[in-house]
């Protein structure tokens, strides 16, 4: 009865939103990378953009894209604005977790990237590894064949019996989040 309840609790959780994509990219222009050395987990996804600098700017730095690209947290929240940087709180839920992450997030115009660096995690669930840091950014650079985006996420979990649940949901949020990207990307810059 037990193994059939967690069977099902599993496949529910591999069969929803985000986490159905293949690990493969979806089209030959998206390419990413996800590698683990020890308990750091690292993701890097990129695709070429066409599209207005200024907006593709605006898109990385303004908290309001950022609450309308991440559709697969629950809430995103501003939780501080200064002068240099900003907090923002993302609130998931899936299934029996439920986690809440603040990112301190630092624009910085002139080098077109703004980082990302955890500066708080809680979750309710001790079955699932403890996020320990996160750290990222979002960047918009130049090559020979035109102007690229870029997304790098790192992170660092402590070890649990669910690791390798825990990162697969975490590589399929990933690869969702680089794909809503690229299409929000596509509608709102001309």
């Amino acid at each position: 009865m037990y193994r059939s309840g967690f069977a099902i609790i599993l496949i529910l959780l591999f069969c929803s939103p985000g986490y159905g994509r293949d690990a493969g990219p979806l089209s030959d222009n998206v390419q990413y990378t996800f590698s683990r050395h020890g308990n750091i987990y690292s993701f890097v996804g990129e695709f070429p953009v066409k599209n207005n600098m200024n907006c593709l700017w605006d898109i990385i730095s303004d908290f309001d894209h950022t609450k309308r690209i991440h559709k697969s947290a629950d809430s995103v929240d501003l939780v501080r604005k200064g002068s240099r940087s900003y907090d923002v709180r993302y609130s998931y839920q899936r299934l029996f977790l439920k986690a809440k992450t603040t990112f301190r997030r630092t624009p910085n115009k002139k080098r077109r990237i703004v980082t990302s660096a955890m500066i708080n995690h809680e979750q309710n669930s001790k079955l699932f590894p403890n996020l320990l840091a996160s750290r990222g950014y979002y960047r918009i650079r130049e090559d020979k064949t035109g102007c690229r985006f870029e997304y790098f996420r790192e992170f660092e979990i402590e070890p649990k019996s669910l690791d390798s649940l825990y990162i697969y949901m975490a590589k399929k949020e990933a690869i969702k989040h680089l794909y809503d990207i690229k299409d929000y990307v596509e509608k709102t810059c001309p």
